[in-house]
């Protein structure tokens, strides 16, 4: 079957082609037939079992999301303890990255200090402005971000396909505002102990608990979520 539907979808493509040539337009110009080539080598690649989310840019343009399959308590601050938890989180994105993509994952998590945050003046946000995003799991397109890099309160498709919570320290959906709880006795994320709470979001929500989902015992042991640079 699945061999099939590839023969009818290069049969479809090839016939795109010719029409761009007989017209004299360019084949992969997006504004015309090009946009339609696009999504239809997309789907070559996803129906042959070959394509990843990063394939995605076949389909018009997008990055990847992929949610860690090794769990982590709230303390990404442990070696050395610097204060600086961005420089853990991101090593721990590339650690969890899936063997089939090669991109640049960062974590997606905020803090109020000047290492990561998306409100306000985003310093070191991890997802780009007016760009799709397309899950690691099924390749679905999980929303679209707005010009201030965040996406919309009502999402696509979920983050993730399963699970539940994950870390994020966020807790305003409109501006994705850190909030207060996030595993700092000190400095931000780097606690592991269970009298400190961090903010977490909802992996398989797609409603504002997607990103606001409430707090967890900074010992609990919870994926992230990274993004592709």
């Amino acid at each position: 079957m699945k061999s099939q539907i590839q023969r009818v979808l290069l049969v479809a493509l090839l016939f795109f082609v010719w029409a761009c040539m007989e017209s004299k337009r360019d084949p992969l110009d997006a504004s015309g037939p090009g946009q339609v080539i696009q999504n239809l080598l997309f789907a070559v690649l996803l129906s042959s079992g070959t394509a990843t989310c990063e394939s995605a840019s076949v389909n018009g343009g997008g990055k990847c999301i992929f949610v860690t399959a090794t769990l982590h308590s709230g303390n990404f601050d442990n070696s050395p303890a610097n204060g600086n938890w961005v420089e853990e989180a991101d090593a721990f994105c590339l650690s969890e990255r899936p063997s089939t993509l090669t991109g640049t994952y960062k974590a997606f998590m905020v803090s109020e200090l000047a290492n990561r945050r998306a409100s306000a003046i985003p310093i070191n946000w991890v997802l780009a402005a007016n760009t799709s995003y397309y899950r690691y799991a099924d390749k679905k397109r999980i929303g679209t971000t707005d010009s201030a890099r965040i996406f919309p309160s009502t999402l696509e498709n979920s983050l993730g396909t399963s699970g539940g919570a994950f870390w994020t320290g966020i807790s305003t959906i409109g501006t994705y505002g850190a909030s207060a709880s996030r595993c700092n006795p000190g400095s931000n994320w780097e606690s592991a102990s269970n009298a400190e709470i961090g903010y977490t979001g909802h992996l398989t929500s797609t409603s504002s608990a997607y990103i606001t989902n409430g707090t967890m015992t900074c010992d609990s042991l919870l994926p992230i979520v990274c993004a592709q640079q």
